[in-house]
């Protein structure tokens, strides 16, 4: 973790800040410190957040659809209930880009989700509401 400080001056409009940094009277100063993490989304991060789940709220089927640029060899999609109880689960091949769900019109109404993995490595997990 790299630690940096800054000194923010706000002015009061009339002239540029640059003018006035030597005379604190006239603006406001605060100081706050900014932590900086190496931990950034990496591609695979942002292609998971493209990953969609619909339609939610869902009647009777739901269609989970991978973005393009996802790029697995085996995944396991599951629906679960809240107890955590598997519904459905189906395995999938990097083939796929869209998967679904049918039959589900006997579940009852309420909040189940749907996860996704590789492995033993859960990569996604939307919640769903069935009306």
């Amino acid at each position: 973790m790299t630690n940096y400080f800054f000194i923010l001056i706000y002015c009061n409009g009339h002239e540029s800040c640059g003018n006035r940094i030597n005379n604190a009277s006239d603006g406001e100063v605060e100081d706050y410190t900014v932590n900086i993490i190496n931990n950034t989304l990496s591609t695979s991060d942002i292609t998971l957040s493209a990953v969609s789940v619909y339609p939610n709220p869902m009647k009777e089927n739901v269609v989970v659809k991978l973005p393009s640029a996802f790029n697995y060899q085996e995944l396991n999609i599951t629906l679960l209930d809240l107890q955590g109880r598997i519904i459905r689960n189906k395995s999938v091949t990097n083939s796929q880009s869209e998967i679904h769900f049918n039959g589900l019109e006997k579940l009852s109404n309420g909040a189940y989700f749907m996860r996704i993995t590789e492995g033993n490595k859960t990569l996604i997990s939307k919640k769903l509401i069935k009306i």
